[in-house]
């Protein structure tokens, strides 16, 4: 991976598309280039093409566990040809990217839930312009209603 990638600003582009599960994600503007995309890896298989970044900002301990998406999660990261944003910069996974968390955080306040909060954050510091959702609603009352608000706290 270029250098350049591991080292704000990140983005190429000044639109920043995140890119989640649920139905709006087919609204991706998957063959516009003037957007940067970035996906949570469980919409791999659905992908319109190939995401300029992969964010899974989970424990590492998540890696290791069979995921209803992907049977074999750790051996999919290890072979990655985009970066992909996460905890921390894992040796074995040559495509991750330290989340440069102290920078959100010292620029933020702390209220993130899920992902897209902090892939907003992310973009905030680097002068987005356009951020598009697709596939984030946190529309039902199950575990993902509790990180409805600080999504729309974000945006």
């Amino acid at each position: 991976m270029p250098s350049e990638r591991r080292h704000p600003p990140f983005f190429r582009t000044k639109k920043l598309a995140i890119v989640g599960m649920t139905n709006t994600r087919f609204f991706t503007p998957w063959h516009d280039p003037s957007w940067t995309i970035a996906v949570h890896p469980c919409v791999y298989r659905l992908c319109g093409r190939t995401p300029d970044w992969w964010f899974d900002l989970h424990p590492r301990t998540t890696f290791t566990k069979p995921k209803s998406w992907h049977p074999n999660y750790l051996y999919w990261l290890k072979h990655l040809q985009q970066p992909i944003f996460m905890q921390e910069d894992w040796p074995d996974i040559p495509m991750a990217v330290r989340y440069p968390r102290e920078r959100v955080m010292g620029e933020f306040r702390a209220y993130f839930t899920n992902h897209a909060a902090w892939m907003i954050a992310l973009a905030m510091t680097e002068d987005i312009t356009h951020i598009g959702l697709f596939g984030c609603e946190y529309a039902h009352e199950n575990e993902r209603g509790n990180q409805r608000g600080s999504c729309e706290y974000w945006l």
